[in-house]
């Protein structure tokens, strides 16, 4: 009926659409997004409906929200290339069960990338799985190694748990690109700066080897115990003051394309105080910030603060890390594909 009449079909089995510019939420979900800048599509209602919930509690907006389900008619390609030509769209994230054309998707997400990023979460790989999407949303099973090789070669970044697509989303959402891989960690504690370190290593980063005159500024900034090497250990009586202090040496060192800053709460430990300092350095450099503070009750409302400066912070030492790392690569990927 709907093609016999001209009409666009969005389903069966979908959620709905949300257009914040305009104010139209056509959704049954339980949360309603604010207004930003991240485009979402998803082919499962469920999985959309937590990612809006998650995104209010941490004040994260859409510009548009489009649940695909079985997509009868409109496709999942069709919606990422509306996404990509969206003006107000930044950020496209989205979860597949299957893939519809993936020709087709390949040359939109080609096209998308050399501007915006698409973070994508396909599951529906593994022969539990590809049962589980045929009998959900009738996906078709597509080999893992060639979705990989897919998106690897059109700049797409893949989430493979729901952990790392609220990740890469917060980190691609509120951080700038970097312009390398050199990375300054900023701890108050030693054994969150080897976490960080790992971490760092592990998934194709590096530490950043800090100039001798950033060395020398650290060395008069910080106590005779601290470590200025990096990572810089502020020591467990950091400040919000001497936090604030290093950051501005590191902001400043052309050898620091980013910085993750870690923070553990300990008696003299000011955690609201330090998520300032981190804001105001945030807003004022083009490299990218991460916080990490670890804990829980102690470093709530400094997290909230963070939350609401748009600075991007997380709970552990690895999911920062793993973040900016799929950020890196992207940025890698533009400046490789010319997209600046």
């Amino acid at each position: 009926m709907a093609r016999q009449y001209g009409v666009r079909l969005v389903g069966p089995n979908s959620v709905g659409i949300i257009n914040t510019a305009i104010g139209m939420n056509a959704t049954f979900a339980e949360t309603a997004p604010g207004r930003y800048e991240v485009g979402m599509l998803s082919q499962s209602g469920a999985v959309a409906s937590a990612i809006l919930d998650w995104a209010r509690s941490i004040g994260l907006g859409f510009s548009k929200f489009v649940s695909l389900g079985n997509m009868a008619d409109l496709t999942d390609v069709d919606f990422l290339e509306l996404l990509g030509s969206d003006l107000e769209c930044k950020i496209i994230v989205g979860y597949l069960e299957g893939i519809t054309d993936g020709r087709r998707l390949m040359e939109a997400a080609r096209r998308i990338t050399s501007s915006k990023p698409i973070i994508v979460m396909k599951v529906g790989v593994t022969e539990a799985g590809a049962r589980a999407a045929a009998s959900h949303t009738g996906a078709l099973a597509t080999s893992d190694a060639v979705v990989d090789a897919a998106f690897r070669q059109t700049g797409v970044i893949r989430a493979r748990t729901m952990a790392e697509l609220f990740d890469y989303t917060l980190c691609f959402a509120y951080a700038p690109r970097p312009a390398g891989p050199s990375v300054a960690v900023v701890t108050n504690a030693g054994g969150p700066g080897v976490m960080a370190a790992d971490a760092i290593e592990r998934m194709g980063l590096k530490l950043a080897v800090p100039s001798a005159q950033s060395e020398q500024a650290l060395r008069e900034r910080l106590p005779a115990a601290a470590a200025t090497v990096n990572p810089i250990d502020v020591l467990g009586d950091g400040d919000a003051e001497r936090y604030q202090a290093v950051l501005e040496v590191v902001r400043d060192d052309p050898a620091v394309d980013a910085i993750v800053v870690l923070l553990t709460p300990q008696r003299v430990t000011e955690p609201e105080q330090t998520a300032r300092v981190i804001s105001y350095i945030a807003r004022e450099q083009a490299k990218p910030l991460i916080a990490v503070f670890m804990g829980g009750e102690a470093v709530g409302r400094a997290r909230a603060l963070l939350d609401e400066a748009r600075v991007p912070v997380y709970a552990y030492p690895e999911r920062a890390v793993r973040a900016l790392a799929a950020l890196t690569r992207y940025s890698s990927y533009r400046r490789e594909a010319g997209g600046g």
